[in-house]
């Protein structure tokens, strides 16, 4: 290696070669830039669009998460998409300022939540140490289900109410 590095220093072409190095590097940091912008333009789209409770209803589940977390972006949340799969019961983590919480995500047509996963998303929330939980649904929630979360910090966002909420 060392002699490659003296083999450059010593020809004439070694500020060339040099220059050269500096200008790929900055390119391809530049194009790196580029296209996470652009990325980033076609991303958060969902949110510009006219939504209604039957567009919900029907839209796959990982656009559902993902208009969810253009909302809470909207709302001046820092998000962190959950990896596919087994989440854990968490879909979104989110944090503002010191202020941690979760989102979780379920695009159902016509089932409504049971309490049975309210419990399980508090469980989840108090073992991540999120102070505040979103449960969003593109239908609706059991009336067991306001009574559980009623003294927790988990707001519960059904279909109708989430449309009122976007922008």
């Amino acid at each position: 290696m060392n002699s490659l590095i003296s083999f450059f220093s010593h020809t004439p072409y070694s500020s060339v070669v040099y220059s050269m190095g500096i200008i790929i590097f900055f390119s391809v940091g530049f194009l790196i830039k580029i296209s996470l912008f652009f990325y980033h333009f076609r991303k958060y789209k969902l949110l510009k669009r006219k939504w209604t409770e039957n567009k919900i209803k029907t839209m796959k589940w990982d656009k559902f998460e993902l208009l969810c977390q253009e909302y809470f972006i909207h709302k001046g949340w820092r998000t962190k998409v959950s990896n596919s799969g087994a989440d854990g019961g968490i879909d979104i983590y989110l944090s503002k300022r010191r202020k941690k919480g979760i989102v979780q995500c379920k695009r159902y047509k016509t089932t409504p939540i049971g309490v049975s996963f309210i419990r399980e998303f508090f469980g989840v929330m108090v073992s991540s140490g999120a102070s505040v939980g979103f449960f969003i649904t593109s239908s609706s929630f059991t009336k067991e289900c306001y009574s559980f979360s009623k003294d927790k910090n988990i707001k519960l966002i059904n279909g109708r109410d989430f449309i009122k909420l976007l922008p």
